[in-house]
């Protein structure tokens, strides 16, 4: 998790967008691990992997926006990665955590990107 944390923070701080490959390549990557790793995530991974699932919807989502030949890929890319936005919000929740924690720690993340 942390190496694909720090591959979306090269990204943030890029000037220019990143290709539908490398989009895609990255996000296969996120969900591959969230697919073979969620159950042990402990909750600083948790926080971690809900921005990350957040950061690569929101992107996903104004891509698909844009007429071109990869928008309904786009558009199912955020659909899932809003989905685990959503599973890793609920573990947190679950861990004991408050939305306004939740929130608090993604803000600190973004703040130190």
């Amino acid at each position: 998790m942390e190496e694909l944390f720090e591959r979306l923070r090269g990204y943030l701080k890029m000037d220019e967008e990143i290709s539908f490959e490398e989009f895609s390549n990255y996000y296969q990557e996120v969900l591959d691990c969230f697919l073979t790793e969620y159950q042990d995530f402990d909750v600083e991974t948790l926080i971690k992997a809900r921005y990350i699932a957040s950061i690569v919807n929101a992107n996903a989502v104004s891509r698909a926006k844009r007429e071109g030949p990869n928008a309904k890929k786009y558009k199912k890319m955020a659909e899932k990665m809003n989905f685990w936005a959503g599973a890793l919000n609920y573990r947190l929740l679950e861990n004991g955590l408050t939305q306004q924690q939740i929130d608090a720690a993604e803000e600190e993340l973004s703040a130190g990107i």
